[in-house]
């Protein structure tokens, strides 16, 4: 997605990005400090520590479907602010949720927590999705002088619990699991795109993996790069 969104540039094609994560990880958006993380227990569970090229607050990845959306600066209506990228998100991937069986919508109002929030799912944005109180899509976004990345989660069971890894506790308790078994397949939801914005979605593959594996080595598989802030 970084490079992605590094290289883009006049008449590149926008492209939709989803993967599972095997083994299991943890993300920290990109201003987190990795301090936050008690190492030794995410160590013990044998659990790879990433920082996102895009904010947000820690996830477990596991069962979890993620994307990245990388699009041009003149896309649509994303160039009028922050919030019409996260609204195009939320359209599509709450229609993939609703045909598999899974009931969701934006969270209903709620005070603000009494103390700093450091999990994902500890917080749900008006532009986000919930299902029976719990969060089921998370968002963050970067934006450079050409292109936009949109990154997140769908979890449609829910977000798997992260607060044990904790070096200290978060100020909210997060929510319970949606459901125990739920399957979302990736097709389901790159097909949702298709359907609910009107695209033409064709398969794509990055013509340079090499440049890739690089940037991941070299950057978010390095700890200098997981505990620079």
């Amino acid at each position: 997605d970084e490079i992605l969104l590094d290289g883009f540039g006049p008449g590149d094609s926008p492209v939709l990005h989803l993967w599972r994560w095997a083994p299991a990880a943890i993300s920290i958006g990109y201003g987190q400090k990795s301090s936050m993380l008690d190492h030794g227990a995410v160590d013990e569970a044998g659990l790879e520590v990433v920082r996102r090229p895009t904010g947000g607050l820690a996830v477990l990845h596991g069962d979890d479907i993620s994307y990245g959306c990388v699009v041009p600066r003149e896309y649509r209506d994303w160039e009028r602010g922050m919030r019409p990228p996260y609204e195009f998100v939320a359209a599509a991937v709450g229609r993939a949720l609703r045909s598999a069986g899974i009931p969701c919508a934006p969270p209903a109002p709620v005070d603000d927590p009494p103390g700093p929030v450091l999990v994902c799912s500890d917080e749900v944005q008006p532009y986000e999705l919930v299902s029976a109180g719990s969060k089921v899509l998370g968002s963050a976004q970067r934006r450079t002088q050409h292109g936009i990345l949109v990154q997140g989660t769908i979890a449609p069971a829910g977000p798997a619990p992260i607060h044990r890894f904790l070096s200290r506790r978060s100020s909210a308790p997060g929510g319970s699991r949606a459901a125990e078994a739920v399957t979302l397949e990736l097709d389901a939801v790159a097909a949702a795109f298709g359907e609910e914005h009107r695209l033409t979605m064709e398969s794509w593959a990055p013509s340079d993996w090499a440049e890739i594996k690089e940037l991941a080595e070299r950057r978010y598989r390095s700890s200098e790069w997981t505990a620079r802030l």
